[in-house]
């Protein structure tokens, strides 16, 4: 195994005696801490009547019951179909050396069997998965491995746009690739990538195979665990996003402590805000969002909050939208304290409350469209996302519609949901009419509520 590093041409090492600047001992000095993910999945492989199939039937039933020939043949047998082997590739990173957890990107691991770490050193082995948040596209992983090279967590508060960045991965299978770049831009959200966005935007090239990543300053400090791309054409184009470290390991921890992740909830209904709902609130600027609903008992009551109110900071951070809104409440903890800024009539008030638990929120449909009376909605209490039908009370125009309890709305108007908030938002008018994908037993639909 190698180290590579992207240039355009090469250097020369010194200028008039002077040694010129080089970011080599950055790297050595994290390298050892960026894994080789492989992922397999077995696939049903439909067998067809060729010649071919033929065949491999006649030698299944003349070998039947050698463990040879069925280990490497995976000949069909009436109840077990012949299923084909893919592999996926990616990266992580090394964050806790002594109890061997590994941080990368959840995607890589979907509908995976089988989950094998490669080292810089050789070294390789099966990795646990401890726990996953598709929400945020992370993952933790642990490996029974002794000598490990734990990655130094840097700040990623203290990230500023301009500042110098690496990025190690993988790319394409290529094991320790380095590409240089900077920070292009901060808190990147709406995206549409996943549910939760907050993303550091780079330049630094990450290719497929890096996912799960690191980037890291030029201390080598890892300020971000590589997750995506802009690609239109399918090839690199100088932008990149990745997760902050900070809300990395905020959730690394809760996976650790908990093997899942606690959403944290503010106890609100909100809508963005538009010019003209500026206009008619007699706002100076646009910024913040409308609270449209306050929910009974939550941090937002305890902070004193009303419908109306135009919520503008949290925790001492400017809202700008919806979105950004969703992923600061998301990544605070269950039962920590928050800070409200908002405005009423003009003035600017401040609260404070308790964040609550989102896996206990319920909703009522007919408080979000007429169309879904008669139906009780709450967050999934499983890690899937999607809203879970609690119930819903028979011959009510939700029953009509074809709704049934237990069902588990992962879309709305072509929109994905994660959590009651989700669904809430993305209902805008109670009249407007909804289309709503429902998941029903692993069966999918789609519903139209009159």
């Amino acid at each position: 195994m190698f180290a590579s590093v992207c240039n355009a041409s090469a250097l020369p090492f010194a200028v008039d005696g002077n040694k010129l600047p080089t970011l080599a001992d950055v790297v050595e000095k994290i390298e050892h801490s960026i894994v080789n993910i492989s992922t397999a999945t077995r696939r049903d492989h439909q067998s067809g009547n060729s010649a071919l199939d033929q065949f491999r039937d006649q030698l299944r039933d003349y070998f039947e019951g050698d463990e040879f020939f069925n280990r490497h043949f995976e000949f069909r047998t009436p109840d077990r179909p012949r299923r084909r082997r893919a592999v996926n590739l990616g990266s992580g990173v090394i964050i806790d050396g002594k109890q061997g957890h590994i941080l990368t990107n959840n995607h890589l691991l979907t509908d995976s069997t089988e989950v094998e770490i490669t080292l810089l050193d050789g070294r390789s082995a099966i990795a646990e998965i401890i726990g996953t948040d598709p929400d945020m596209d992370l993952a933790l992983l642990k490996v029974d491995l002794t000598n490990l090279v734990e990655i130094e967590l840097g700040n990623s508060d203290e990230l500023r746009v301009g500042d110098f960045v690496l990025a190690l991965g993988n790319n394409y299978g290529l094991s320790s690739t380095v590409t240089s770049g900077i920070v292009s831009a901060l808190g990147r959200s709406g995206l549409g990538i996943e549910q939760y966005e907050e993303y550091i935007q780079t330049d630094a090239a990450i290719n497929p195979g890096s996912s799960g990543g690191a980037l890291v300053n030029l201390r080598g400090e890892v300020v971000g665990i590589n997750t995506a791309i802009l690609a239109p054409a399918g090839g690199n184009v100088g932008i990149a996003f990745a997760i902050p470290i900070n809300t990395a390991a905020s959730v690394a921890n809760q996976l650790i402590q908990y093997g899942r992740v606690k959403r944290g909830v503010l106890g609100v209904h909100f809508q963005p805000l538009t010019q003209e709902m500026a206009e008619a609130f007699q706002l100076e600027r646009i910024e913040g969002v409308l609270i449209n609903k306050v929910l009974p008992g939550s941090a937002a009551e305890h902070a004193g909050m009303k419908e109306g109110d135009i919520l503008i900071g949290v925790n001492g951070v400017k809202v700008t939208d919806g979105s950004q809104l969703r992923t600061m409440i998301a990544l605070i903890r269950v039962g920590e304290a928050v800070n409200v800024e908002f405005i009423r009539k003009g003035e600017v008030l401040f609260g404070s409350g308790w964040i609550g638990d989102n896996s206990q929120k319920t909703i009522a449909g007919v408080d979000l469209s007429r169309r879904l009376e008669g139906v009780v909605f709450q967050n999934s209490p499983s890690s899937e996302s999607g809203v879970l039908v609690a119930s819903v009370e028979r011959d009510s125009r939700g029953w009509r519609a074809g709704i049934r309890e237990g069902d588990v709305v992962v879309e709305v108007n072509q929109q994905s949901v994660a959590d009651v908030d989700d669904f809430s938002y993305a209902i805008d008018d109670p009249d407007e009419l909804i289309v709503l994908r429902i998941n029903r037993q692993d069966e999918f639909y789609f519903l139209a509520p009159q």
